[in-house]
């Protein structure tokens, strides 16, 4: 679906404005970028609150007030996947300048600014 975020909470959770159907929107939802975690803003540790600050500014360079691709993570039954703080699940995708379609979850990973995180 498309979207558009509006808010960039911190490395792996943003506020989206996201458009699921023909002539819906659904406005300021909350997404967590599925199978990453991003350092802590308010980690005791300094090098991690650096990598924290770090991925926010990445992610907000990259995809704040700008179009995106949202695909929403399913569980078994098909609905759409929701964590333990009420945000959907989701893979985040973001055109670079040449124009190619970049995962920004698997780019996190990547740079080294997140983890690999999965919930069962």
């Amino acid at each position: 679906m498309k979207g558009r975020v509006t808010r960039v909470i911190d490395g792996d959770t943003v506020v989206m404005t996201v458009s699921p159907a023909f002539k819906i929107e659904l406005v300021d939802y909350k997404f967590r970028l599925d199978g990453i975690d991003c350092y802590e803003l308010n980690s005791t540790d300094e090098h991690e609150r650096e990598l924290a600050r770090t991925a926010k500014q990445i992610v907000s360079d990259l995809v704040l007030n700008k179009p995106v691709m949202v695909k929403s993570i399913k569980n078994t039954h098909g609905a759409e996947k929701i964590d333990s703080f009420g945000r959907y699940l989701v893979e985040i995708w973001y055109q670079d300048e040449d124009g190619d379609w970049v995962c920004l979850n698997e780019m996190l990973l990547k740079l080294e600014l997140a983890r690999f995180w999965s919930k069962k």
